[in-house]
């Protein structure tokens, strides 16, 4: 798969002309894009890069059920410095190579033209520079966001066990990508090992307890520099979380 570099003109042109393509949107499994810019005058710019070929698994029925799978065929295949990463343009390239995937996740058919021409502006095409919205919420950058996040080169055995982890829940893949403490990796490494600890013992964290969390975070940030906090330290504070929240649960305050 060749991966075109195109311009911050031709970016715009992709958005604004969404409405003009819908009927490629919603039917064409051809990749078409850089034809299309092309015949309006944008050309790809140079320095492009070829990829490694890959195929997203698709589940018509729960579309969400593949985004493990999906988020490790990504991250094993693009093996992108942080500039790379965070380009809007290298992302919507990629997602016009994949649109079986992007419209089975959209489900543009259950809705009217205008909701589907609004859900793909934010599906296909992104910012210059990549928002922290468009990571939580475009399925394809989430899915590599959240893998690189987790990824753990040190377990040889299975470096996606957090990636995995992470996926149980979707609010909980949601908040890592959400909250800017967690792109710090022991952080979210810390998180994970406490929040799999929980699970191995059938107790699943549920989405007030994952929301108390953020403020807890918060309130221990004003305390310490979470950043230098060893993976120790981080996870015994968030398991006196964890502990303190079964206290309340208990006495229900």
């Amino acid at each position: 798969m060749y991966v075109d570099r195109i311009s911050l003109d031709a970016l715009h042109k992709i958005y604004e002309s969404i409405p003009l393509n819908y009927n490629r949107y919603m039917n064409s499994s051809d990749y078409w894009l850089i034809d299309f810019l092309t015949e309006n005058g944008y050309q790809p710019e140079p320095r492009g890069m070829d990829v490694k070929d890959f195929v997203l698994q698709i589940d018509s029925e729960e579309p969400s059920s593949t985004d493990f799978y999906n988020a490790k065929i990504l991250y094993d295949t693009l093996d992108l410095e942080p500039e790379l990463a965070s380009n809007g343009a290298f992302w919507t390239i990629i997602a016009h190579h994949n649109m079986d995937y992007i419209r089975s996740r959209g489900r543009y058919f259950l809705k009217t033209k205008e909701e589907a021409i609004n859900r793909l502006r934010k599906d296909v095409c992104f910012s210059d520079y990549l928002t922290k919205r468009e990571r939580r919420e475009s399925y394809i950058c989430r899915l590599w966001s959240i893998a690189d996040l987790t990824f753990d080169k040190s377990d040889f055995d299975n470096p996606y066990e957090f990636l995995e982890v992470a996926f149980k829940d979707q609010d909980l893949v949601n908040t890592i990508l959400d909250r800017d403490i967690f792109t710090n990796r022991q952080v979210t490494r810390a998180f994970l090992e406490i929040y799999r600890d929980q699970l191995n013992k059938g107790s699943k964290l549920d989405r007030r307890v994952i929301r108390d969390f953020q403020v807890y975070l918060q309130a221990l940030s004003d305390v310490y520099v979470i950043e230098a906090m060893s993976l120790e330290d981080l996870r015994e504070k968030f398991k006196e979380f964890i502990d303190w929240e079964k206290d309340k649960k208990g006495t229900g305050s």
